[in-house]
C-alpha cells in the first residue's frame, strides 16, 4: 500500500472517530458485560457426609434459574433418611458465582446447601450442605455436582445375566424430553434392539414409564416376548450408562443382570 493510501485512510479513520466522540475517550458505547450463569437445567449433586462417611448420597433433580432466583423439584437418593420418590422443593439465590439453596421440610429435615457455580453455569464446586431435624439432624458434609447433558442419542452395548451367565448385544435409540413434569421428572423414549438374546429381539420404552432425574433413570421396555425393567445412572457427560435390568414377563420371567451402554 502506498504511502499516500495510508495516509488518505488514515485520516479517514481520524475524523470518524472524532466525529464519534472516539478522539476524547468518553464517547465511545461501552461494551456489555457479559450474561450472568444460569443453572437451569436437570442436576445430580452428590453430597459427601463428612458425618457419617459412607457412599455419597445424590440430590437429583431440575432447577430453574431466573434473576437470581432458584427454584426446582429434586430427590434425594441412596439416603436411610429420606423417600427417593418424595418430592423436595428447593428455593435458592445466586449472585452469578456464589448459589445458596434451602429445602422445604421432609419429616422435619431442612437441607441448607452453598456452593461456588461455574461461569458456564454447569458445575457445582467447593460446596457444603447441612441437615436440620428429623432423621438426619446434623448431617453435614461437601457437595459436588453438574448439569447432566441430555441422554438423547444412540447407544450400544451389553447386558449380562446373572443367573445364566449368558450375555447379549443391545442397541438403544433414546429421546429425552426437556421439559420435567411436576415431580422435576424428564420423560424417556426409545426404542431397543437385542442380539444373541434367548428370550426377545426387540422393544420400546412403554407409554409413560420412562423419566431421568439427575444421572439416573428407569424405563419400561415392552418387547416381543414380554416385559424388561431396565434402571441405572450416567455417566456426568452421559457418554456411559451402567444398567440394572430385571425381566417382569415373558418367556424369561425371572431374569436379571447389569450392562453397560456407550453412546455411538
Amino acid at each position: 500500500m502506498s504511502t499516500f493510501i495510508r495516509s488518505a485512510l488514515g485520516a479517514v479513520i481520524l475524523s470518524t472517530l472524532l466525529a464519534c466522540g472516539g478522539g476524547g475517550g468518553g464517547g465511545g458505547k461501552t461494551p456489555n458485560p457479559p450474561a450472568p450463569p444460569n443453572m437451569t437445567g436437570n442436576w445430580n449433586i452428590a453430597a459427601q457426609s463428612t458425618v457419617f462417611g459412607g457412599s455419597p448420597a445424590y440430590v437429583a433433580g431440575y432447577l430453574t434459574h431466573s434473576g437470581t432466583n432458584i427454584t426446582g423439584t429434586v430427590h434425594v437418593l441412596g439416603s436411610t433418611c429420606f423417600q427417593e420418590l418424595t418430592n423436595i422443593a428447593v428455593t435458592g439465590t445466586s449472585n452469578g458465582t456464589q448459589v445458596t439453596v434451602t429445602s422445604a421440610a421432609v419429616d422435619s429435615q431442612v437441607i441448607s446447601m452453598t456452593a461456588t457455580l461455574s461461569s458456564d453455569g454447569k458445575t457445582i464446586t467447593a460446596g457444603t450442605y447441612t441437615i436440620t431435624g428429623g432423621c438426619a439432624n446434623g448431617d453435614r458434609g461437601t457437595v459436588t455436582g453438574n448439569a447432566m447433558p441430555s441422554l438423547t442419542g444412540n447407544f450400544a452395548g451389553s447386558f449380562r445375566s446373572t443367573p445364566y451367565s449368558s450375555t447379549q448385544q443391545v442397541t438403544a435409540s433414546l429421546t429425552q424430553g426437556s421439559t420435567p413434569d411436576a415431580n422435576g421428572f424428564l420423560p424417556l423414549t426409545g426404542t431397543v434392539t437385542f442380539t444373541n438374546g434367548q428370550c426377545f429381539t426387540s422393544g420400546s420404552i412403554a407409554a409413560g414409564s420412562g423419566f431421568v432425574v439427575g444421572a439416573f433413570h428407569i424405563a419400561t421396555i415392552n418387547t416381543n416376548n414380554g416385559q424388561v425393567l431396565v434402571y441405572g445412572q450416567a455417566n456426568n457427560t452421559a457418554t456411559s450408562i451402567n444398567v440394572e435390568y430385571e425381566v417382569e414377563s415373558g418367556g424369561c420371567y425371572g431374569d436379571y443382570g447389569t450392562g453397560t451402554l456407550t453412546r455411538q
